[in-house]
């Protein structure tokens, strides 16, 4: 009796344990409890068997089963205890929890005259389990679309979570998780985030089981339209975004996935623009925005809208376009290059040579009525004291023939001895010549047949705000303030400064190159606008650049023939396509 009793408590620990141990049950004669495993590739089969049970009645049979794996290292166990009814038969049939080479424990017991008996436990190695079945996929986005739940349900899953594995079922480059939360064999709870647009294939993985999904995992955002399916490089394409749900913000981006580039976001106000750089002849581009949030890969083929006419071996530095010339004048001489040639005409002076010439000022420059007027900031001596002014030279374009006009008094005489830091622009209207000083928001109009210099106040400057001059077109004179506004200013006319236009969104430290017949023409990328637009509205024409000078500067060259460019390489190009115009 007190043998039994023994026995009885022991049991009683064994029941409420946490996990399987041989000891916990002693064995005793009065009752034997024997155990058979079959291992198939599906499941397991366990077989129970009583002796020398007498008189006692059997009140249930059952089994303990142990899975055990690894996980980060650490040994974890599984243990389930499988119930039968003692007036069947003792065995049962497991497929369930089950995967390839998942190691398991297992003993049978059974409940006789109110105490527990059990067999010795065997070890086996899973084969397999049953084919589990998906019956349903239903997704809960969150406010936010990358994130939310998904559930699926079905049979023959799994409560091991260790066992489940849920991923996208295609290769996308950047962040997708799938949190498992609840896990029983007949539900399954992710939590989910999949920084993708788009709508995706799901594999549902339960040990060395794995499905492909029939329903797929779908992530709404905003909306990109006008993704070109060709595009010439460095000209800007907008791109509409339409937004219900106010995920994107102004941050967007691209990757390059196939092809040598890169691309240039913009945004100007509400409006977006991607500006396409590069050498190849289509790129596989990928856009997003934020976090990030990827679209899916598309395909753009590169056009190239300018065709190479001759490499240019000479430097080229021109300060103004003339016809289809560029000219560009130096202390010796001045440069004509014959752009569709390339053939170059110099016409060296002399005259420079008696004054020393301020060596920091490039000669200023302007054309008017087909003769060019450079002045050239020079110093001299006066009474043991430096002195500074201007001379002026002219040449005829038709001619080629150059003249001096004159020098003008010193600035000390017409009051403006405190500069010293000579002037930005020039222009011309009639006899007079016009100098215009930033650092004192000054002009000084200088009449070349009287030599009288007159000194005005120019509405358009503030003092320490120094315009970008742009150029004269006809009686006008055009800057580039810094508050993004192109003006316009009539000549002898110094409070009549205006808006014409506003730039466009290029900024760069080459803010501006010519303004040819009413149009600014500038460089990298190469575009023009006309100055004829309404306060506040212009309309950028963009001619992009050469292939072949990808990441190469371009220099703009308009002509009369056309609008041509070269590399800093000197490789010469003809723009062969149509203006691409942007309005904003």
């Amino acid at each position: 009796m007190k043998k039994y009793s023994y026995m009885l408590m022991g049991c009683m620990m064994w029941m409420f344990g946490s996990c399987v141990q041989d000891a916990q049950l002693e064995e005793v004669t009065l009752a034997s409890v024997e155990l058979e495993v079959k291992v198939e590739n599906d499941g397991v089969k366990l077989k129970g068997q009583v002796r020398n049970v007498g008189d006692w009645p059997v009140e249930q049979y059952g089994f303990y089963l142990e899975r055990e794996w690894q996980m980060y290292g650490n040994k974890k166990t599984d243990i389930e205890n499988i119930v039968l009814d003692a007036s069947g038969a003792f065995e049962t049939w497991v497929d369930n929890n089950l995967y390839e080479g998942l190691s398991c424990r297992v003993y049978s017991y059974a409940k006789i005259g109110g105490s527990l008996y059990r067999s010795p436990s065997e070890s086996f190695v899973a084969k397999g389990a049953a084919e589990m079945q998906v019956e349903s996929l239903d997704q809960h986005p969150d406010e936010n679309q990358v994130y939310g739940k998904l559930v699926i349900q079905g049979k023959n899953l799994t409560r091991l979570s260790h066992l489940v594995k849920l991923e996208l079922d295609t290769t996308i480059v950047g962040q997708q998780s799938f949190q498992l939360e609840e896990c029983t064999e007949e539900r399954l709870l992710f939590r989910y985030n999949c920084n993708h647009i788009g709508t995706f294939p799901l594999r549902l993985q339960i040990g060395d089981q794995s499905q492909r999904l029939q329903e797929h995992l779908e992530i709404k955002g905003p909306v990109l339209k006008g993704i070109p399916e060709s595009i010439d490089v460095g000209v800007p394409v907008e791109f509409v975004v339409e937004d219900p749900y106010g995920m994107a913000g102004k941050h967007w981006g691209a990757d390059i996935l196939e092809g040598n580039g890169y691309v240039e976001w913009i945004q100007q106000g509400d409006k977006r623009y991607a500006m396409f750089h590069s050498d190849s002849p289509s790129l596989v581009v990928q856009f997003f925005y934020s976090t990030p949030v990827y679209y899916p890969p598309v395909e753009i083929k590169i056009t190239n809208s300018w065709e190479k006419q001759y490499d240019f071996t000479g430097e080229l530095s021109p300060q103004l376009m003339w016809k289809d010339y560029a000219c560009t004048v130096s202390e010796e001489d001045i440069a004509l290059m014959h752009v569709p040639t390339g053939k170059i005409e110099r016409y060296p002076q002399e005259i420079v040579k008696d004054y020393w010439v301020d060596s920091q000022y490039s000669p200023r420059v302007v054309i008017a009525d087909d003769v060019l007027y450079a002045c050239y900031y020079i110093i001299y001596s006066e009474n043991s004291e430096w002195k500074y002014t201007t001379l002026v030279l002219s040449f005829d374009l038709n001619t080629r023939q150059w003249k001096k006009l004159g020098v003008l008094p010193d600035e000390e005489k017409i009051g403006l001895a405190e500069t010293r830091r000579g002037y930005r622009a020039v222009a011309k209207k009639g006899d007079e010549l016009y100098l215009f000083y930033n650092f004192l928001c000054k002009v000084v109009a200088w009449n070349m047949k009287t030599n009288v210099c007159e000194v005005h106040d120019i509405s358009l400057w503030e003092p320490n705000v120094y315009p970008y001059f742009i150029g004269q077109w006809k009686n006008n004179v055009y800057f580039w303030r810094f508050d993004g506004y192109i003006r316009e200013l009539e000549l002898g006319v110094w409070n009549s400064d205006k808006v014409v236009a506003n730039m466009d969104f290029i900024t760069s430290a080459q803010v501006g190159k010519y303004l040819v017949d009413g149009y600014y023409y500038r460089d990298d990328p190469m575009r023009r606008s006309a100055l004829d637009g309404e306060s506040g509205l212009v309309t950028i024409e963009y001619l992009g650049y050469p292939q072949e000078a990808y990441k190469r500067i371009c220099t703009i060259l308009p002509c009369e023939s056309g609008v041509w460019c070269y590399d800093r390489k000197g490789s010469v190009y003809c723009f062969k396509s149509e203006f691409s115009p942007v309005k904003y």
